[in-house]
């Protein structure tokens, strides 16, 4: 039976995530409507007062000593988003359990969305309850602000569909049991008790969790045994493709770096007549994105399809299968029959999915070398565009895909692949003061896989497609951009693309649009797309096919 999975779910989640400790909006300082339905005021009790001197003087726990156990942490979080405050499932993260001397337990993360964050301490009893008193200090944030935990009343959710928030309880006092199995939740009274953040013991910050199931992990990371026999290996799709190995111990198969986020994982794969299976839910280990808690990384089959959803119309689903075949493809290598995914096993079993993913069918196939030196395909020039910026000034906008493959269609190692980009003919400098990302000496070859933080002022490089784009801030009524392969101090170059603004927008009258369509950057056909960037292919009479990023 195939699970259903929501893409545009993931979206909703990634928006929650911060980089680091970060305080969010000063509520009180900042009143609204909404805000003032989730923000209570309440005084701390006596032992609250004293309990945050006594966790004064122990300062923030951050390197706890005792035996570390890793589980798998899901629980419900609160977390302001814009104007609101949601309260969504996070599932599949990495819980720190470290038991230590004289029945002590420290626990973390406490608080999904606050990076950084230390431990919290507790005692357990000979009946495997965990008692934890608060309020407790977690450290300072950078402007002095800080980081206390107190036990809050969960206000629940609103008629418009937000959470109200939390107000600081009376009792602060919160305890967790301990299963036979290991699994550690709170006790019933508990389970809806926010561990939460308040910066003055007044005022709920808006970020608390609930809800915790801390579960043993139980899952081995799959490594190839040493009997195994290794060799170098690449797996594209025709349009990217990464560079690991492969190995093969009797009838099982492993694979490395089917995943750009993990390139070091592998999957196993067991002989099936010519060729070979993989089964999903295999575990690759833990994923650290940096700008969001780690969580447990593992890899699906998966089929991508737009479905015909009657309230939203065409929409993109992905469909977890149990597994995929890899069928003979020439010579030691061999083709999947449905794209990869990873994701958490337990986002998937909250029907969210967050995921690094294959979009398409590859291919393994052995390599000889990862440094070859090799001719490139020549990039192809999507979009080019002149911008008036006023007072004289303007802005130059080039859109293209840039194939990761040779002429002979051998995968080319991505850290030896660069273009350079041409004005008028002459070889273009990117420098620092215009791109903050590349260093000061300025670059006139720009790596493959370089991205100045995805503003969208050079190249949004994704680890999923040869997309590539510049701005320059300077007139040019043509650009040429060819791509670049480079092994030590050897150079090879494609052929030069050459387009201007009217070779790329202009159409004549005999070759008329027949035909239009709008597409995701992923490359999902959008029907009815809101605001955002796509990309809009148009097919002429003549023909022809012009592709050009469009900003709605």
């Amino acid at each position: 039976m195939r699970k259903t999975l929501l893409i545009a779910s993931a979206l909703l989640t990634a928006s929650m995530s911060f980089a680091g400790i970060s305080r969010p909006v000063n509520q009180a300082n900042n009143p609204s409507d909404k805000q003032a339905d989730f923000i209570r005021v309440a005084s701390t009790s006596s032992v609250a007062d004293s309990r945050l001197k006594e966790a004064d003087e122990e300062g923030p726990i951050l390197n706890p000593e005792g035996q570390e156990v890793l589980y798998v942490r899901n629980c419900r979080a609160l977390a302001p988003l814009l104007w609101f405050l949601s309260d969504l499932p996070i599932n599949g993260a990495i819980g720190s359990v470290v038991f230590g001397d004289d029945n002590v337990v420290y626990l973390s993360p406490v608080v999904n969305n606050i990076l950084g964050l230390g431990y919290v301490k507790g005692t357990v009893d000979e009946n495997n309850i965990i008692t934890f008193q608060f309020p407790q200090f977690m450290g300072e944030l950078q402007d002095g602000s800080r980081l206390d935990m107190y036990c809050m009343n969960n206000l629940g959710i609103g008629d418009d569909g937000w959470a109200l928030g939390a107000e600081i309880s009376g009792d602060q006092t919160y305890k967790m049991q301990i299963a036979e199995n290991g699994t550690i939740t709170p006790l019933p009274e508990y389970e809806n008790t926010v561990i939460g953040w308040s910066p003055d013991g007044k005022e709920f910050a808006g970020y608390g969790d609930y809800g915790y199931k801390f579960v043993p992990q139980t899952d081995v990371v799959v490594t190839p045994p040493n009997s195994a026999v290794q060799v170098n290996s690449t797996w594209g799709n025709g349009t990217v493709g990464y560079f690991g190995k492969m190995a093969i111990d009797g009838n099982d198969l492993y694979v490395q770096h089917m995943f750009p986020s993990m390139p070091e994982s592998w999957v196993k794969c067991t002989k099936s007549g010519d060729g070979y299976q993989f089964k999903s839910g295999q575990l690759l280990g833990i994923y650290d994105p940096g700008t969001s808690q780690k969580y447990w990384n593992y890899a699906y089959a998966a089929d991508y399809e737009i479905v015909d959803d009657p309230e939203y119309g065409e929409t993109p689903m992905v469909f977890i299968l149990e597994g995929m075949d890899l069928l003979p493809e020439g010579k030691d290598s061999y083709k999947s029959t449905e794209s990869i995914y990873s994701s958490s096993r337990y986002d998937i079993g909250a029907e969210l999915i967050v995921f690094d993913l294959d979009p398409g069918l590859c291919v393994l196939s052995p390599r000889e070398e990862s440094e070859m030196l090799l001719t490139p395909k020549a990039p192809v020039i999507q979009n080019f565009s002149i911008f008036d910026m006023g007072i004289g000034m303007s802005a130059s906008y080039a859109f293209f895909n840039q194939p990761q493959y040779s002429v002979d269609d051998i995968l080319i190692n991505p850290n030896n692949l660069y273009y350079e980009a041409y004005a008028n003919g002459e070889l273009i400098t990117f420098t620092h003061a215009d791109y903050p990302a590349i260093p000061e000496e300025g670059w006139t070859m720009i790596p493959y896989t370089f991205s100045d933080g995805q503003d969208m002022i050079n190249n949004n490089y994704t680890i999923w497609s040869d997309i590539h784009e510049f701005m320059v801030y300077r007139y040019m009524s043509q650009v040429g951009i060819r791509s670049v392969c480079k092994v030590g101090d050897e150079v090879r170059y494609s052929e030069m693309a050459f387009t201007s603004p009217e070779g790329v927008e202009g159409v004549t009258a005999d070759s008329e649009v027949v035909a239009e369509s709008l597409t995701n950057l992923a490359g999902v056909k959008v029907t009815n797309p809101g605001p955002g960037i796509y990309i809009r292919t148009t097919r002429h009479a003549d023909g022809s096919v012009r592709t050009a990023k469009v900003i709605l």
